[in-house]
């Protein structure tokens, strides 16, 4: 697009999203709308697996959503908690005999909940989140692309300028005709202006 003198920076929430500094808001939120749907369908298929595992051991999905409930109350009856996490840890011990992969399945899941969390948790779409995100990792407000406060192309002789510019450029190198230039400004070949000259040029 364009050969920016900074270098652009890594580890962004740009990066993240697979998008430049420049992205529009539109651009923003169509990333995270995109990136949120394939997490969302890699977790479909992994919950279907662990549907699985579930239905073969009915007493294990009730037993791990205890588990992960006391602990959201950080353990306020400690010996009921760690009887849950008994029974937990041998009701999973069977279920890893019926399907070898159920802890992977449990973690990816967990990490993939995560990955949408924190996508969805990016603001940059908010025009004052987005103007400090940038103020505060350099060199992101730098890198934009600038917006006349006026409608630039709506001004005919600006249109015709350019046009003239591209017409010209396409006769010259696609057609091999000579294009006319105004002035020296629009064109890009100087050979008609040599001439010969005895005491440079020699014999």
């Amino acid at each position: 697009m364009f050969d920016y003198p900074l270098s652009k920076p890594r580890r962004t929430l740009y990066h993240k999203l697979g998008i430049s500094p420049e992205a529009t808001q539109a651009d923003i939120l169509e990333a995270k709308m995109e990136q949120v749907n394939s997490l969302m369908d890699q977790k479909k298929e992994l919950e279907k697996k662990l549907r699985a595992v579930y239905d073969r051991i009915p007493e294990l999905e009730a037993a791990a959503k205890s588990v992960t409930e006391q602990q959201r109350q950080q353990a306020e009856n400690p010996a009921k908690l760690k009887q849950a996490l008994l029974k937990l840890t041998a009701l999973e011990n069977e279920a890893v005999k019926c399907e070898p992969k159920y802890r992977e399945f449990r973690k990816q899941i967990e990490d993939i909940t995560k990955k949408i969390n924190e996508i969805n948790n990016m603001r940059i779409e908010s025009p004052d989140e987005r103007k400090k995100y940038d103020l505060e990792t350099p060199p992101c407000a730098l890198l934009k692309l600038f917006v006349p406060s006026f409608p630039l192309f709506a001004e005919r002789h600006v249109v015709q300028h350019f046009v003239r510019l591209e017409v010209a450029a396409f006769l010259e190198k696609e057609k091999k005709l000579a294009a006319y230039h105004p002035s020296d400004f629009t064109r890009k070949n100087f050979e008609s202006d040599f001439s010969p000259n005895d005491y440079l040029d020699g014999e």
